[in-house]
Order: structure tokens, then sequence, then C-alpha cells
């Protein structure tokens, strides 16, 4: 990756801090799948963090919520669709921002039925596109300021 995406998405991760500043926003990550992925969440946790949010132990009590997924392991897609049923209700009652992410992200039938099926998904991101993260987030901020 070159230097000038990483210092683009270093100045997101600024903006989002500011935005974050004195507002306790939290995060949870849920990882489905191997060890790439739980790679990948490390790497997630540093720019979520750089990003002023700290970590949430409690799905429901989080301001952003990832699912790193894949599309290797078994039962990976049922434990999303069913995660998903589960944000939905927390998404109810607060602006939660909801984040999907992984090789699972690259497949072309999962995107499809995730725009039809859950509208209230807000980022979504493949294995090739992580480090897009703060700026997905920063935008995602944006907009809901606006709505509110």
């Amino acid at each position: 990756m070159n230097t000038e995406i990483i210092e683009k998405q270093k100045e997101y991760m600024d903006k989002v801090k500011k935005i974050n500043q004195n507002k306790n926003r939290t995060y949870h990550i849920l990882t489905i799948g191997c060890k790439l992925n739980e790679n990948d969440s490390e790497k997630l946790v540093g720019m979520i963090e750089q990003m002023g949010y700290s970590e949430s132990k409690e799905i429901k009590e989080a301001d952003l919520c990832i699912i790193n997924t894949c599309c290797v392991r078994e039962n990976a897609e049922e434990k999303l669709f069913g995660k998903l049923g589960e944000i939905k209700k927390i998404k109810e009652n607060k602006d939660v921002i909801i984040a999907i992410g992984g090789c699972m992200m690259q497949e072309e039938h999962i995107i499809e039925k995730l725009k039809a099926s859950y509208p209230y998904v807000d980022i979504l991101f493949g294995t090739h596109t992580i480090h897009r993260l703060p700026e997905d987030v920063y935008k995602k901020l944006e907009r809901l300021a606006i709505e509110q």
C-alpha cells in the first residue's frame, strides 16, 4: 500500500477522533472465521482505537459494531445473518454503526443479499479494502450529524 493512501486514512482517523472527542464511544468486533480474520481484526482494533473508540465487551453497548467474516468456515453465513438480526434490534434503539468485513464480503451473492435484505448495514469492506474503514466511518458519522 502506498504512503499516500496511508496518509489519507490517517487524516480520516484524526477527523473521526475529533468527532468522538469527549463522547466515550465504544466498539465491538465479532470475528467469525480463521486465523487471517483474527489477524485482520487486530489491525481493525488498531485503527478503531486511533479513532477514539474504546472496546466494549457487550455488543449492545457498542457505538460501532464490526463483524469480520470468513467465506471458508462452515456455518459462517448462518452466524453472520443470525447476528445481524440481533444487531438490528440494537440499531432500532440507538445510532450504532454496523460494518461487515472480511473475505465473505468479496462474494457478490453475499453483497447482493446484504444490500437487499439488510439495508441497515452501514459499511461493507473486503480484505482488500480494510484500510478504508476510517474513511467509511467518517462518512457515516457525517451523515448521522446531518440527519440529526
